[in-house]
């Protein structure tokens, strides 16, 4: 299942970047815990996938990190 999810993430950063010519080192995917129901999907990502970082964080701080900085990418991935 990681070996899919990881193409997944790979295609979608090589498709961003061919159609948008952006260039952006991190993901962020909202990781939830602590009390609320957690549908994401039970793997270990690596570190980075096609050199972008790829990162867990909880919906609240990705939904700061958006507001702090407009560029930045948070996905709320299901499984």
């Amino acid at each position: 299942m990681t070996k899919i999810y990881s193409k997944a993430i790979s295609d979608f950063i090589k498709d961003v970047r061919k159609k948008t010519k952006s260039n952006f080192d991190t993901l962020y995917f909202g990781k939830r815990k602590n009390g609320q129901p957690d549908d994401f999907p039970d793997i270990e990502l690596p570190e980075k996938i096609e050199n972008t970082h790829i990162r867990l964080i909880s919906p609240e701080v990705g939904t700061l990190k958006q507001k702090e900085l407009k560029s930045r990418i948070y996905i709320n991935m299901v499984g």
